[in-house]
């Protein structure tokens, strides 16, 4: 059924230039036995070149030696033995080209494959091609555990940080998102997640599909379904989880995109995002300032130019000290 496919399309689709209907077709392609023994013998050929050329698979040139150095630095491998069958995963850094393939390993020969683990620096995002065809972009300060293939009743993977998902459907294998205080359960859907460990609220907007929340703080098994245009905005202090309807899910996950959106957030999570961004800190002198908060969009802007724009609009002052940044206020003290 799907033999038509030619490497043009492929290409387009790790380029993301197919129109919906293509892109549809290819991954569940993707899912297929063949779509699946395509995916592991071209990684295989990547590996390769990747381990003998790597300039040769970047279609442009990188900015900087450094940065190429921390993304490498940045995808670190814990390997954890299990009895399932082989299989493997792309990664993709955002800032490059869909060339710019970073194979993190080579299917075994035998049997016997591991669990993976992706974390992605502050100031990076990565792109995470599975092999069932499920899209997963990493935001900055984020680890994602995999295992080398989806074997059992479910394919599952555990997060720590924020994630937007694109799951390839399948109905008899569903996909499980493991996270520190709960589960989610899906099909073949499209959300976003935010669950820093620090952070004391795990947020999901669901873009498309369906889903299914699972509370692991409660004693009892709750489970909450969500529709598209549905946010859950759960309490890891509280158990409570609350949903909610939002007319613009694009903006959780507005990060793909490099655009950062604001709306009445406080200063404290406006400067948590700019730390993991930007990969900075910020100190607050005045606690007081906290109670400012920011409805504003910006879209590839620099750190400076961002913090202008934050002074221009709330009377607060952003200060160079060494390595960090000190906030405080602008108002004259009597």
């Amino acid at each position: 059924m799907y033999m038509d496919l030619d490497e043009k399309l492929i290409g387009r689709y790790f380029a993301r230039l197919c129109d919906e209907t293509e892109e549809k077709r290819v991954r569940q392609w993707f899912a297929t036995a063949e779509g699946q023994a395509y995916l592991s013998a071209d990684m295989e050929r990547k590996a390769m070149l990747w381990g003998d050329e790597k300039e040769g698979m970047v279609d442009h040139e990188i900015p900087t030696g450094v940065m190429f150095e921390r993304i490498e630095k940045g995808i670190r491998r814990k390997e954890y033995r299990r009895w399932l069958y082989r299989a493997a995963a792309v990664v993709l850094p955002l800032m490059f080209t869909a060339s710019l393939a970073l194979l993190l390993f080579r299917s075994p020969e035998k049997e016997t494959v591991f669990y993976r683990e992706v974390t992605v620096a502050r100031g990076e995002h990565l792109q995470v091609l599975m092999q069932d065809g499920t899209r997963i972009w990493l935001n900055a300060d984020s680890r994602l555990v995999y295992p080398d293939n989806f074997n059992g009743r479910e394919r599952v993977v555990k997060l720590e940080g924020e994630a937007y998902f694109e799951v390839a459907k399948n109905r008899e294998k569903p996909f499980r998102v493991e996270l520190d205080a709960m589960d989610i359960l899906v099909t073949g859907t499209s959300f976003n997640i935010k669950a820093y460990p620090e952070d004391s609220l795990i947020q999901t907007c669901l873009a498309e599909g369906a889903i299914r929340l699972h509370d692991k703080v409660s004693v009892q098994e709750n489970w909450v379904a969500m529709k598209p245009g549905e946010v859950a905005s759960f309490s890891k202090n509280s158990g409570v989880c609350r949903v909610d309807t939002t007319d613009d899910a694009g903006s959780y996950s507005a990060w793909k995109g490099d655009r950062l959106i604001f709306k009445k957030t406080p200063l404290r999570e406006v400067l948590k995002v700019l730390e993991r961004k930007f990969d900075r800190v910020f100190e607050v002198e005045n606690p007081a300032l906290y109670r400012y908060t920011y409805t504003i969009t910006f879209h590839q802007e620099s750190l400076r130019e961002i913090m202008e724009d934050m002074q221009r609009i709330t009377p607060v002052r952003f200060r160079p000290a060494g390595d960090r940044y000190i906030v405080s206020s602008r108002e004259r003290k009597n």
